[in-house]
This record gives C-alpha cells, structure tokens and sequence, in this order.
C-alpha cells in the first residue's frame, strides 16, 4: 500500500520516512567515469540535458545540470555494484554522451525486465515522477513511438554527500562554465555513501499512484522547509519501497 502525504496549509508533509542506511561502495573509477560523463554533458557541450522539467518553468544552469547529472550516474553504478553478483544477465551504466531530445530507453535490464533509476540526496524521502512524462497506463510518453515504453520496476537510490551544498559552497552551482580539472578535485575528492533504497513495480504504480491520483501540485509547498514545487509529480515514499533484496527474486520470475 502507498500512503499519501500529509497535507497542511498548503503543504506536502512526509509521513513514511525511511533511515539512510549505506549498503554499498563506489571506487574512484566509477566517480571519474560519473564525472568525465556528467561534465561532458553539460559543460564541455559534447551531449545535452534539457535545461527544465516536464511541466516546470525553472532554467537550469549548466552547474545544477551536471550535479544532478553526476548524482544520477553515480546511482547507476552504485546499483550495478550492488546487483551484478547477486543476478544474472545485467547490463552495464550507460555512459554514451547523447544530444537534446536522445536519451536511455532504460538504465539497466536483468533477465529483460527493464528498470529505471531515480536517485535523490540520503535525506531524500520521495521518489518523484513529472506528471506529465506519463500516460494513464504508467507508460513513459517521451518513449510513445518505441517498443520499451514502460518500466517493469522503479528503483530509489540515496546519496550522500550533498554534492548541490558542494556545489553552492564553492560558487559555482549557477555557473555555466568551470574548469574541468578544478571541479574534478572539488567533486571526486568527497567520500562518497549509497544506499540502494527500495523499489516500487510498474503495476504498483498504474494502480497506487496513478490511478488513486497521487500527485504533489505545482505550486504547492514540500516538506516542513516549504520547497515550492516547480512541477506536478507523482510521488512515492521510500517507507512504501520494497526492500532491494526483493528485487533479486522479482527479476527471476
């Protein structure tokens, strides 16, 4: 069962907290190969991210672009370390640098069951999905034209440090251009903890999420520090996640 949020004076309020708890380990070669990714999508301009949200009408600078960028991938392969001695048949991180409007039809297959990745900060609570990415059938409506338009299991992945603090500590969060070598000692340099947190399934989704309308609206306020939210998502708690054990046995079936 998913359980809604709290909501109090026009504010989104969680409910089904889950403790960070770090459960695998990242090398230096995944964090450069994280890095040499994120940087060559953002600022050296040889790939390209979006610069807003499905829905949303923040611009993003290059500098929150590749943190979240870096974020991501670093998750990737954090849950590739975590899973590749524990399943069979699973693909590795993507790390090809594509243009604007190309993307990953998925992050990872096991045994042909597809799965996406969504990472937030250890003391993240929510995975959320931008509403308007998806149809009433919990298929991904950017992939619409393609055969794998939907995801068989949704995975949350916590990291820490908070690499947008380190960002903003050192000024250049909203910078569009920055040295490469200076912001690989200023990023890599951190000790870095993960934690695969759980996962919800593609069926979970359509009928907990979708279908009762479990939506967090633009506008509105998130959390006790009243973070306005820049577009409407779909939202699940991590207290609701699965444990990621149980995904070893969800991908054999």
């Amino acid at each position: 069962m998913m359980h809604e949020l709290e909501f109090q004076n026009n504010r989104y309020l969680l409910n089904r907290k889950k403790r960070f708890k770090p459960n695998v380990d990242i090398g230096m070669s995944n964090k450069k190969e994280a890095f040499n990714f994120a940087y060559a999508m953002t600022f050296e301009q040889i790939g390209e991210h979006r610069d807003h949200r499905t829905g949303g009408g923040h611009k993003r600078s290059k500098g929150e672009i590749f943190t979240n960028v870096y974020q991501g991938k670093l998750a990737e392969f954090a849950f590739y370390n975590y899973y590749y001695n524990k399943v069979n048949n699973i693909s590795k991180p993507d790390l090809s640098v594509m243009g604007l409007n190309k993307w990953d039809l998925y992050d990872f297959k096991i045994n042909d069951k597809k799965i996406a990745v969504k990472s937030t900060k250890s003391k993240g609570n929510l995975v959320l999905l931008e509403k308007d990415d998806w149809d009433e059938n919990g298929c991904y409506i950017p992939n619409r034209m393609k055969r794998d338009n939907l995801f068989d299991y949704f995975v949350l992945v916590r990291v820490e440090p908070d690499f947008e603090r380190i960002m903003r500590d050192h000024n250049i969060f909203k910078s569009n251009e920055v040295n490469k070598n200076e912001l690989f000692q200023i990023i890599t340099k951190a000790f870095v903890r993960i934690e695969i947190t759980g996962y919800f399934t593609h069926q979970e989704f359509v009928s907990e999420i979708i279908h009762k309308g479990q939506i967090i609206h633009k506008g509105y306020l998130l959390g006790r520090n009243g973070k306005k939210m820049d577009a409407e998502n779909y939202y699940i708690q991590s207290g609701d996640l699965h444990s990621p054990e149980e995904l070893v046995r969800d991908t054999l079936i």
